[in-house]
């Protein structure tokens, strides 16, 4: 997602928020009605998050082994936004990258997300593993993992849930190595 394309989708993206957040809010800090509770400070945290990344980008250009992140806008069979995923945390040296949110409607937009960005981390980033991290009471994220081929690796207590949120959670680690 480059900064064009937020301009151009950021009031379906912001609609999409609101319509889903309820169901994200509990998993994703940044959809709590307090974080993001109107359009403007929705525009202003995704910019401010976009532009976090490209600096991240941009440390990798100058230092290789350095970690960075990417985000993606995925689109449906009709065009329209699907729902929002990325990859935090590449690390070109251990060949791995985390992914995140991927909370599409349903199960068939996410497996296909998913399947999308494997294979972008195959195909381009030459990575040979992926993990996701999961809070242990996302009962349906937690089942997800384990049915898309993905092993329980870890369990992480009382982890910080990212480095803007204070909270706090037990957190699992689903891994899955790609086959070349």
């Amino acid at each position: 997602m480059d900064f064009v394309t937020f301009l151009q989708n950021r009031k379906e993206m912001y609609r999409l928020l609101v319509a889903n957040r309820e169901r994200l809010a509990p998993w994703f800090w940044w959809a709590a009605r307090d974080v993001t509770p109107n359009k403007y400070r929705f525009y202003r945290f995704i910019v401010a998050y976009w532009a976090d990344t490209k600096f991240e980008r941009l440390l990798h250009r100058f230092d290789p082994t350095s970690k960075y992140s990417e985000q993606f806008i995925v689109y449906n069979d009709c065009n329209h936004i699907g729902g929002f995923c990325g990859l935090d945390d590449i690390d070109i040296t251990k060949h791995r990258a985390e992914v995140w949110g991927l909370a599409f409607r349903g199960n068939t937009e996410t497996a296909a997300a998913l399947k999308m960005l494997e294979d972008y981390c195959v195909n381009n980033l030459k990575l040979d593993s992926f993990y996701g991290c999961v809070q242990s009471t996302n009962r349906a994220s937690n089942l997800f993992w384990e049915k898309y081929g993905y092993d329980k690796k870890e369990l992480h207590r009382h982890v910080k849930v990212s480095r803007r949120n204070p909270k706090y959670a037990d957190i699992c680690i689903y891994t899955k190595q790609f086959s070349k």
